[in-house]
């Protein structure tokens, strides 16, 4: 078997995005509206509109490190919580929605109200570049329950579609950050990594089909699990190994049921571990997660195919298929190093 570990790490170098701190223009972006939402509360204030304080903090992909560039000048998806001071019996979701869309929305060309957040685009070259989702949501300390809580609905939906949703965003955070530590934590990351640019690669940019890289990263919360190799005669990281594991691990959790005109199809249900405790494939209907099904079986077969070939040569050209041309290939006079089968283990977990 040939040794491709190498190719990961450089695939990995290539797709990954920092984190805020590590990357300075996400960090600009994300200060840049955190300044105009601060100074637009301000303006509302002296205006006589009594907005309780509120705190910013980071979260999504990037605050976990698993966030990849977007392929073809795609755009970049910055996300911002803001809480604010306040229990949910004070004001509805959209009221406190509309303190936030004020305040940022002469700050850029496009800013939106969304179901979910309030969306400011920014746009280079007449395409859109970067956008900042900034979720909005009630103090968990300020309600009977002691839950923190999203708000949830658009400017002019019908009041039965807003909503203060029970959500836990830095517990999740806190759950992925500290699932596996040292080689194993760097495994796990560039797995999900891997994938989400697999997901990208191989579904479309247009609807909703591919499945959310928050259901991929819970997934792997579930179900991924490190292995190692000996190359050498010393342990080493075995990407490949340790994604065949999951791929494995992940088809198993698929069920067989029954779509409306009662033909059967697989369905994965991928379980938020906090609050709300909902499945983060949900939104997937029959015909996407029959797609999603039969992708991750052709996946799972190339990377058994790469990792039985003895050339690394032919095994990066059968996962640049896969994973697309940022998967490097070796020349062809590169023979690597053949290898034992992955030694698999548990790492600490948070």
């Amino acid at each position: 078997m040939a040794n491709v570990q190498k190719q990961f790490e450089s695939f990995d170098e290539t797709i990954k995005l920092r984190r805020y701190h590590e990357n300075a223009t996400l960090a600009e972006k994300r200060e840049r509206i955190l300044r105009r939402l601060s100074e637009g509360i301000k303006e509302q204030r002296n205006q006589g509109v009594d907005i309780p304080s509120y705190r910013d903090f980071n979260q999504g992909s990037y605050d976990i490190g698993t966030g990849v560039k977007p392929i073809g000048g795609g755009e970049y998806d910055i996300d911002v919580g803001i809480e604010f001071d306040l229990p949910t019996s004070d004001h509805t979701p959209v009221e406190v929605k509309k303190w936030v869309l004020r305040a940022v929305e002469d700050h850029t060309t496009s800013v939106e109200m969304r179901k979910s957040c309030v969306t400011v685009t920014y746009v280079e070259g007449g395409e859109p570049k970067y956008h900042v989702d900034l979720a909005v949501y009630s103090k968990a300390q300020r309600n009977p329950d002691g839950k923190m809580y999203l708000a949830r609905g658009k400017e002019h939906s019908a009041k039965e579609h807003q909503e203060w949703s029970p959500s836990a965003p830095e517990e999740l955070t806190d759950k992925i950050n500290n699932r596996f530590i040292g080689d194993d934590g760097r495994q796990f990351r560039q797995a999900i990594r891997a994938l989400k640019r697999w997901k990208d690669h191989r579904f479309s940019r247009e609807g909703q089909s591919a499945p959310r890289g928050i259901a991929l990263a819970v997934a792997a919360l579930h179900w991924f699990t490190p292995a190692t190799t000996m190359a050498e005669g010393d342990p080493q990281r075995d990407t490949l190994g340790a994604l065949i594991l999951f791929l494995d691990a992940l088809l198993r959790q698929f069920s067989f049921t029954e779509d409306s005109q009662g033909e059967r199809y697989p369905r994965l249900v991928v379980r938020c571990p906090v609050e709300p405790f909902d499945d983060l494939c949900a939104r997937m209907t029959a015909e996407q997660m029959r797609q999603f099904h039969g992708r991750v079986e052709t996946l799972l077969e190339a990377l058994r195919e790469a990792q039985s070939d003895p050339d690394p040569h032919t095994a990066c050209m059968t996962l640049q298929r896969e994973f697309g041309d940022d998967f490097p290939v070796p020349p062809k006079d590169d023979t690597g190093s053949p290898r034992r089968k992955a030694i698999t283990h548990s790492g600490a977990s948070g």
